[in-house]
């Protein structure tokens, strides 16, 4: 019922001005709730290049590739390698000291997400048992020493897709932002450049009155020349919208990794905090 036919109603005496009153109050409520909402994310999506954290993200970000690989080398090669000699004696040493250098890792993971995104992760300083074989039995079956061997691969994952994301759109947007600087070089084209353009042909066959008909139009992908300020213009507002979009899922992949290691890496024994205890 919209409101001009509840006034209607009201005017009539078919409604109760206290219900009419309650839900209208509730409907202008969620309005402005969705409104307020749609600014927020505005807002957000638009002031990303002017955050401070922002920048800690891309540089978390940027060595979370270097570390992920390698982290990965060694999950790959002591689980592998581990698992492979399960069958004789030492198997299981190679999986615990994997396990070993994961909860190193990510010891120190918990110091760089607290230096650079400021997020603060547990770990325990010591495990629980009366003698060594206890402590070592309780280490080897907590569920969250091997979580954190998990994590390894996982940091590989974000840090390959963060560094596709950083040089896609940073890297692209940031040349087109400055485009409108030297687009008076006759060199300069923008765009994909190669000897010829690439052609994608896509083709779709249907039935039609006993005829067989086929569709195959021709998508070329190449360059442009710029040779005016408005196109120039145009490139750098381009560049801009695809730098904001880059930012922004920069920021997402720093709230992935975050959780990431909250999962992994929260309250799971921490080496380098037992040392200085």
């Amino acid at each position: 019922m919209t409101d001009k036919d509840a006034l209607t109603r009201l005017a009539v005496g078919q409604l109760d001005p206290n219900i009419y009153s309650s839900a209208f109050a509730s409907r202008m409520w969620m309005r402005r709730l969705a409104d307020t909402s749609t600014t927020g994310v505005a807002r957000s999506f638009l002031t990303v290049p002017f955050r401070p954290q922002t920048y800690l993200n891309l540089l978390y970000l940027l060595l979370a590739f270097p570390l992920g690989v390698a982290y990965f080398v060694v999950f790959s090669v002591g689980v592998s390698t581990g698992i492979g000699l399960l069958i004789v004696i030492v198997g299981g040493p190679i999986l615990a000291l994997s396990a070993g250098v994961a909860l190193g890792i990510g010891s120190v993971e918990r110091r760089v997400t607290a230096l650079l995104l400021g997020v603060e992760l547990g770990g325990r300083p010591s495990v629980s048992g009366e003698t060594r074989r206890e402590r070592v039995w309780n280490l080897g079956t907590d569920l969250r020493t091997w979580l954190a061997l998990l994590y390894l691969p996982g940091k590989f994952v974000v840090g390959t897709v963060a560094l596709v994301v950083f040089f896609q759109a940073l890297v692209t947007g940031g040349a087109f932002l400055f485009v409108p600087f030297y687009y008076e070089d006759p060199s300069l084209y923008v765009g994909l450049v190669r000897d010829r353009p690439i052609e994608i042909h896509p083709v779709l066959h249907f039935g039609w009155n006993r005829l067989l008909v086929t569709l195959e139009p021709v998508i070329t992908i190449g360059h442009r020349e710029v040779t005016t300020l408005s196109e120039a213009l145009a490139i750098a507002g381009f560049g801009a919208v695809v730098s904001l979009v880059g930012l922004n899922l920069l920021n997402v992949l720093a709230r992935v990794n975050v959780w990431l290691a909250r999962v992994c890496l929260n309250g799971a024994y921490d080496p380098v905090a037992a040392l200085r205890s």
